[in-house]
């Protein structure tokens, strides 16, 4: 006696794998959602950053690239402060003392970190957030 089986659903389940694939290669898909789970730490840096004038803490933000400027690019996700505030790093990790091209002597300044801060409080919470979101956009798009 010979045993035989077919197994339906095969075909949709392919096509939804090959849909997946797509919409998870996506930038105008995927970085929205990483950027969400990257909000928590730049709602952190921005509480804890010292504030003089608050350029700085304004620049702090969410983006799909680090410098504001165009080009190829892959799928990216950046937290931290725009181009804006170009004595960001010498906040976080402070400057040695330096003479500038023109001859200025600068002092050195006391290092203030507000990224890695940020990042050490919130760094657990991105990745299952960035599950949830894309889980719901997967959820969400492959609904049928």
């Amino acid at each position: 006696m010979r045993t035989r089986f077919e197994i339906e659903g095969l075909d949709d389940l392919d096509d939804n794998l090959a849909r997946a694939a797509e919409l998870m290669s996506d930038p105008d898909i995927v970085e929205p959602v990483l950027q969400e789970a990257l909000s928590p730490v730049s709602d952190a840096a921005k509480a804890i950053v010292h504030v003089r004038t608050g350029r700085l803490r304004d620049a702090i933000g969410v983006s799909d690239r680090a410098d504001g400027g165009g080009g190829e690019r892959g799928i990216t996700a950046y937290v931290g402060p725009s181009v804006d505030a170009d004595y960001a790093v010498d906040v976080e990790i402070g400057r040695p003392p330096s003479v500038g091209a023109d001859g200025r002597e600068y002092d050195a300044t006391r290092a203030y970190p507000y990224m890695r801060p940020a990042w050490n409080q919130n760094s657990d919470g991105i990745l299952p957030a960035t599950a949830d979101g894309l889980g719901k956009v997967l959820a969400r798009e492959l609904k049928g």
